[in-house]
C-alpha cells in the first residue's frame, strides 16, 4: 500500500471516545491492487476514490451499502488523472439534497465537479 492511500477498507465506528462500537466495514470494490485514497462524507453519504481509475465509490453511512459510482463523463473524454492525494475529493449536501462533489487530479490539471441525486427516498 502507498502511504498516501486510506486503504482497502473504511468502518464506521460509533462512541470512539466512550466505548466503541463497529457498525460496518466495506471493503474496496474496485479489485485486487486498489485502494482508497480519498475520504468524505456529507449527509448521508460517505465518498471514496480510488487512484488510478479515479472513480468514486459512494456508501451510505448507516449501513455502507454501496448505493453508486461516478466516473468522468463525455464532458472530459472520460478522462481524469489519478487521484493521489488523501484530499483528492470533497463532499457538499445543498439544501435541496442534490450532492456536489469535487474531485481533484494532476494529470489533466483540473477538478471535476460531479452532481449526484440519491434515487432512494
Amino acid at each position: 500500500m502507498d502511504r498516501k492511500e486510506v486503504g482497502a477498507t473504511i468502518a464506521r465506528i460509533d462512541n470512539v471516545t466512550t466505548k466503541p462500537q463497529q457498525i460496518w466495514t466495506v471493503t474496496c470494490p474496485a479489485g485486487a491492487g486498489q485502494n482508497f485514497i480519498g475520504l468524505t462524507w456529507a449527509g448521508d453519504y460517505v465518498f471514496a476514490s480510488t487512484s488510478r481509475d479515479a472513480k468514486i465509490y459512494i456508501f451510505k453511512a448507516e449501513n455502507g451499502a454501496h448505493v453508486g459510482t461516478l466516473s468522468p463523463g463525455p464532458e472530459v473524454d472520460r478522462q481524469s488523472g489519478w487521484h493521489d492525494v488523501r484530499q483528492s475529493i470533497r463532499a457538499h449536501r445543498r439544501a435541496d439534497g442534490e450532492y456536489l462533489i469535487f474531485a481533484k487530479e494532476d494529470a489533466y490539471a483540473k477538478v471535476i465537479m460531479y452532481r449526484w441525486r440519491p434515487s432512494e427516498k
